[in-house]
């Protein structure tokens, strides 16, 4: 997963597995590919590296092998200088609702953390995963239930419950190669032939993307910068050793 810094002149992924692709760490390069460093080493699975709309903080989270995503440890690294990460939540990390207030995934609901308080509380309906969007007047979420399984916008009122009908977004087989843009205003959807689309909120019209991407499929991850102006993504490659072992069983 990589993702340009607000600015546009930096980007941010997670990457370098290990010999037995278990561990990776996090990274950081110019935008040209230029001056890549490692913040974060690779000693566990580190994933998901957000960047805060003000630039001073990258959010991600970690997990040793065998530990459920739930467990996952949120942690917090202050820009420029990426000293020592701080953990500041259990869970997965999901997207920043502003440079305080940090989503993130546990169990089946989202969870609002204050990242200098380190309170947390409740976000949305239990068995969604949301986030406040179109200046916070909806809430996008992706509901869990099988009767409704798929990706929903919802008016809000200032308290963040429901004062409408939701819409339905994304149905149940369009959520594998999808994602939300970083400043929460529509949402990608892209196939295995190259092609993209924009899903703008509230409405969820579609517009398709005139570009061409090499090497896009449903495996890949897309994602746009913050004005909107630029893409990135990743090509999925996977590597591998045949090994064959003559007379094994003589």
């Amino acid at each position: 997963m990589a993702r340009f810094s607000p600015n546009g002149d930096q980007v941010v992924f997670s990457g370098g597995l290990d010999e037995f692709g278990i561990n990776n760490g996090i990274y950081l390069m110019d935008r040209d590919g230029q001056g890549r460093r490692e913040i974060v080493p690779p000693t566990e699975s580190n994933y998901s590296p957000l960047w805060s709309p003000d630039g001073k903080w990258i959010a991600y989270h970690s997990r040793t092998a065998g530990t459920p995503f739930d467990l996952s440890n949120v942690f917090l690294l202050e820009a420029p200088n990426f000293g020592s990460p701080r953990q500041i939540a259990k869970g997965q990390t999901l997207v920043w609702v502003d440079s305080r207030t940090l989503l993130v995934l546990r169990g089946s609901r989202t969870w609002q953390v204050d990242i200098f308080a380190k309170d947390e509380k409740p976000f949305f309906e239990d068995s969604t995963y949301a986030f406040p969007a179109h200046g916070e007047k909806f809430i996008w979420y992706l509901d869990l239930r099988p009767e409704t399984r798929g990706v929903w916008m919802v008016p809000v009122n200032s308290q963040g419950e429901r004062s409408g009908k939701a819409n339905l977004i994304l149905s149940s087989n369009e959520l594998g190669a999808s994602h939300f843009s970083d400043n929460r205003a529509m949402h990608l959807l892209w196939d295995d032939h190259g092609t993209l689309w924009k899903v703008l909120f509230p409405s969820g019209r579609r517009e398709r993307v005139p570009a061409t991407l090499p090497g896009l499929t449903r495996a890949s991850t897309v994602r746009l910068s913050y004005d909107e102006k630029e893409i990135l993504y990743v090509q999925r490659k996977l590597d591998a050793k045949l090994v064959m072992i003559d007379n094994l069983f003589n």
